[in-house]
C-alpha cells in the first residue's frame, strides 16, 4: 500500500539584498563594501519597495524570506525589510557571516518580526572559513554564536562539510555550536561537480559518513536538532536514502525527500530584482520590479513534498 502523501507549498525566497560582502573577493569573485559608493551592487530603496509589494501582494505568498546577500546587513534598509515583512506575517531568516553581528541588533530585529538568525559555518576550522569569508572570520562566528546563547536568541548554524588544509574533517565547529546553545544545526555538503571553488574541498563519501555518524552520535546526546540538508538536493549520491544505505544515522533529522520531477523549494531574488530558481540555474524566470510573486509561481509551479 501507498501511504505517500503529496504537499503543495510556496517557496522559500532568499532575497539578496547586497552583493557587497566582507567575503574573500578572489574565492568568491564578489564587490568589496566600499565608503560613499554608489548603489551599485546594491537593491536601490526603488527597486525594494516595488520587490516587497510584489513580494506580499497576492494570496499566495513566500513560506518564508531568507535575507542574505551579499552581507545584508550592510544594506541601509535591513529592518525596514525586516519590519515590512513581518506586519505581512511572512517568517523572516537574517543569514550573516556575523562580522557585523550582535545580540542588541538581532534584539532590534526581532522585536520588528524577525524570525530567526543563520550563521554560516565552512568547514570545521578555521582555516577553510578564513580562506573562504576572510582572516579572522571564524573567530567573529565563534563569539557570535556564545553572545546569541548568552543571550538566549535563537540561531541556527549552516555547517558546510568541508576539508581543512590537511585533509581532514574536523569537527570542532560542531562542538562549539552544540556548547554555545545553537538551536539547529544544518550540515551540508557539496557536489564536487556542482561549483569548482570547492572542488579540492569536498571529502570523499567515506569521510563524509565518518563525520555525519559522529554528528549523528551527538545529537542524539546534546540539546540540538541537527538535519541533513545537501546543498545541491539534486546530487544523488549525496541523497539521504544513498547515506542511509551505507550506515545507520542516528540522530540526524532527514527533512523529507522531494519528488525529482519538478522541484520548487527556493527562488532567489537579486538586488535588480530579477526572480531565478535556486538549484535550477538558467535564464530568470521574471523580475519582482515587473510582476507579482504570485504571477512568477504560477509559471514554474509549486514545490511538491513528497512525505513518506
Amino acid at each position: 500500500m501507498n501511504n505517500n502523501t503529496i504537499i503543495e507549498k510556496t517557496p522559500v525566497v532568499l532575497l539578496e539584498l547586497t552583493e557587497d560582502s566582507f567575503r574573500n573577493t578572489t574565492f568568491w569573485n564578489c564587490i568589496p563594501p566600499k565608503s560613499g559608493r554608489d548603489e551599485a551592487g546594491e537593491m536601490s530603496s526603488t527597486t525594494l519597495a516595488q520587490v516587497l509589494r510584489h513580494l506580499t501582494e497576492d494570496e499566495k505568498k513566500p513560506s518564508r524570506v531568507l535575507l542574505c546577500g551579499g552581507e545584508p546587513l550592510l544594506h541601509p534598509k535591513f529592518l525596514d525589510v525586516i519590519q515590512y515583512l513581518g506586519e505581512k506575517g511572512i517568517p523572516t531568516t537574517l543569514v550573516s557571516d556575523g562580522l557585523l553581528l550582535s545580540p542588541a541588533t538581532v534584539h532590534t530585529a526581532m522585536g520588528l518580526g524577525l524570525s530567526d538568525v543563520r550563521l554560516p559555518l565552512f568547514g570545521f576550522s578555521s582555516d577553510v572559513h578564513d580562506l573562504i569569508i576572510m582572516e579572522d572570520a571564524w573567530n567573529f562566528v565563534l563569539a557570535d554564536m556564545k553572545a546569541l546563547g548568552n543571550e538566549g536568541i535563537p540561531y541556527t548554524v549552516d555547517h558546510f562539510i568541508l576539508k581543512d588544509k590537511e585533509g581532514k574533517g574536523r569537527v570542532e565547529g560542531i562542538k562549539l555550536a552544540v556548547a554555545f546553545g545553537a538551536e539547529k544545526i544544518l550540515l551540508r555538503a557539496f557536489d564536487a561537480n556542482s561549483d569548482p571553488r570547492f572542488e579540492s574541498l569536498v571529502p570523499q563519501e567515506e569521510e563524509l559518513i565518518s563525520v555525519l555518524k559522529w554528528a549523528g552520535d551527538l545529537a542524539s546526546e546534546a540539546d540540538v536538532s541537527i538535519f541533513w540538508s545537501p546543498a545541491d538536493p539534486d546530487s544523488a549520491h549525496l541523497a539521504p536514502e544513498s547515506l542511509l544505505c551505507a550506515c545507520p544515522i542516528s540522530g540526524i533529522i532527514i527533512p523529507n525527500r522531494y519528488e525529482k520531477e519538478r522541484t520548487l523549494c527556493s527562488l532567489s531574488v537579486n538586488p535588480e530584482g530579477a526572480v531565478t530558481m535556486v538549484h535550477e540555474g538558467g535564464e530568470p524566470v521574471g523580475n519582482l520590479v515587473e510582476e507579482s510573486f504570485g504571477r512568477i509561481l504560477s509559471r514554474c509551479g509549486f514545490g511538491r513534498e513528497l512525505c513518506v
